[in-house]
């Protein structure tokens, strides 16, 4: 799956943890990988309902991202979840929807920001919606996110809760 890079070129949603910045300039930054097990996407079939609460997840180093959708008929809210040496940080952003057979239409702008520095270390979570139109589809029990232009594409998985 793609990275973080995917959902800004998707535009819906750019939910952000601004790699940690090293303040000690000899130390080398690592890559922000995908942790989502998309496993759990499994094989069924069916009807789906974008309703409910997705998630995927990120990686880097002892830096966790766990980015939440939470898609009502009427909003969407996304939050960002990152964690640095086992402290969360948490920012979310609201925007208006319409909805329709296979595509959703963001209407609003929202930018949400929070920072959390420790020993040197300084990480800024951030949440940000604009309006953008973007097609969904599901791949078994995962939502699939696609840019208008079908270029750029995220999986989400289900939330438990």
């Amino acid at each position: 799956m793609k990275l973080l890079l995917t959902v800004l070129l998707l535009g819906l949603a750019v939910t952000a943890c601004k790699p940690v910045e090293d303040l000690d300039e000899n130390k080398a930054p690592d890559k922000i990988i995908n942790e989502t097990d998309y496993s759990k996407c499994g094989d069924s079939t069916g009807a789906k309902n974008i309703i409910g609460n997705w998630y995927y997840q990120q990686g880097i180093g002892n830096t966790k991202f766990v980015k939440s959708y939470s898609i009502s008929r009427e909003y969407i809210r996304i939050t960002n979840t990152c964690t640095f040496d086992g402290v969360p940080v948490n920012a979310s952003a609201t925007s208006r929807i319409v909805l329709s057979m296979n595509s959703m239409s963001l209407m609003d702008s929202a930018l949400n920001e929070n920072v959390l520095q420790r020993e040197g270390y300084k990480l800024t979570c951030q949440a940000r919606v604009e309006p953008v139109d973007f097609h969904f589809s599901f791949k078994g029990n995962c939502l699939v996110l696609t840019s208008a232009d079908g270029k750029s594409s995220l999986a989400l998985l289900p939330a438990t809760n």
